[in-house]
């Protein structure tokens, strides 16, 4: 089954929490992140069924208020699981990292390693707000990790995708930063 997810970045945190109540109170959503950012503006990124999640931003796409909005459709369960939490991961031999340019890419490029190559999500890091950078640090052999990576690089731009990196064989105090 595929999920969509919504990004709404509001510009007055008050303001954000009172349309968070609304869209709570009147769809079926899962909250995977809600955030305050600089400067006094809350970012709120939420999974639901597509249908509500298309009618959540038709409802921003002509507002006057300055409240940026995105959707991504098609999204895996892994995926969205990945996004409201990390993934516990005792040891592994290889990591992929993929530096990405914004929000919604970020959430694509982590779908796209899951659907693509048998690799697993280890962290999702998403910048501050719809703009911000993210990062998809995933685990696997070192062909799906390549496998991953040649998969994001054909679909992505060079302008979307930052930097991608393969860490072969890391030390075991570098995979302390990650397993727990």
């Amino acid at each position: 089954m595929d999920f969509s997810v919504g990004i709404l970045e509001f510009p007055h945190i008050a303001e954000g929490y009172k349309n968070i109540d609304y869209i709570m109170k009147h769809f079926s959503i899962s909250t995977l992140k809600l955030q305050r950012i600089c400067p006094g503006r809350l970012l709120f990124i939420f999974s639901a069924d597509t249908s509500d999640v298309v009618t959540i931003m038709k409802e921003y796409k002509d507002n006057k208020r300055k409240i940026l909005y995105s959707s991504v459709t098609g999204i895996s369960e892994k995926c969205i699981e990945a996004l409201s939490s990390r993934n516990k991961v005792d040891d592994f031999s290889d990591l992929g990292i993929v530096e990405v340019k914004n929000c919604v890419n970020t959430i694509k490029v982590a779908d796209m390693i899951l659907k693509t190559s048998s690799s697993e999500i280890l962290k999702i890091d998403m910048g501050l707000g719809l703009f911000g950078k993210g990062l998809v640090f995933f685990v696997g052999s070192i062909s799906n990790i390549r496998v991953a990576i040649d998969t994001i690089n054909d679909n992505f731009s060079k302008e979307e995708i930052v930097s991608t990196e393969i860490i072969s064989n890391p030390v075991d105090d570098f995979k302390k930063l990650f397993c727990y």
